[in-house]
């Protein structure tokens, strides 16, 4: 591999690690996709986000622009491969970014003996930087939660539940006598 140190003095990570995040991130993404559930669910094992938080954290020269569109295609790569649509890929990569950044910018404010667990109160920390990253894409998968699957909101419930069930009108018949 390349020297990640001798790439940051010039300013810019070589083309090998950045070869090497997009694979890492597509080889860790098609394992979330091809472990998941049938029927069109969202994975429940998802490690390529953790994987490339820690390449991102032990290596933060990584996490420079190249690394990012490294990240971003390896995840556009990994979802078409699979046969998501482009603009269904392409949600999905923008919540597995706001995690990964989420994540990032947390552990960026935690100080170095911290992130290398040397102090008691370590472990609740890093947990802490753990669940923002969590929340926020928490909060930005069940937007897209909303439109790449489906699911129906509560307004949309409300309007078949004016419907008169199929059964209703059937069931009416029969009991008249008719």
């Amino acid at each position: 591999m390349g020297d990640v140190a001798g790439s940051e003095a010039r300013g810019a990570i070589g083309w090998r690690w950045v070869g090497l995040v997009f694979l890492i991130v597509v080889l860790w993404s098609l394992f979330g996709i091809l472990t998941r559930p049938m029927g069109g669910h969202l994975a429940a094992f998802w490690p390529a986000n953790a994987v490339l938080l820690g390449l991102f954290i032990r290596l933060p020269e990584l996490a420079g622009p190249r690394g990012w569109s490294a990240a971003v295609l390896g995840y556009l790569a990994a979802d078409i491969a699979t046969g998501s649509s482009l603009d269904k890929a392409a949600l999905l990569t923008f919540a597995n970014l706001i995690s990964v950044a989420a994540c990032l910018l947390a552990f960026r404010r935690v100080p170095t003996e911290h992130v290398a667990l040397s102090r008691p109160f370590s472990v609740p920390i890093m947990v802490g930087a753990l669940v923002f990253g969590a929340v926020a894409c928490g909060a930005v998968g069940t937007g897209m939660a909303l439109r790449t699957i489906g699911i129906r909101t509560r307004q949309s419930h409300r309007c078949q539940a004016r419907k008169p069930p199929s059964w209703a009108s059937s069931s009416a018949g029969a009991s008249s006598g008719k």
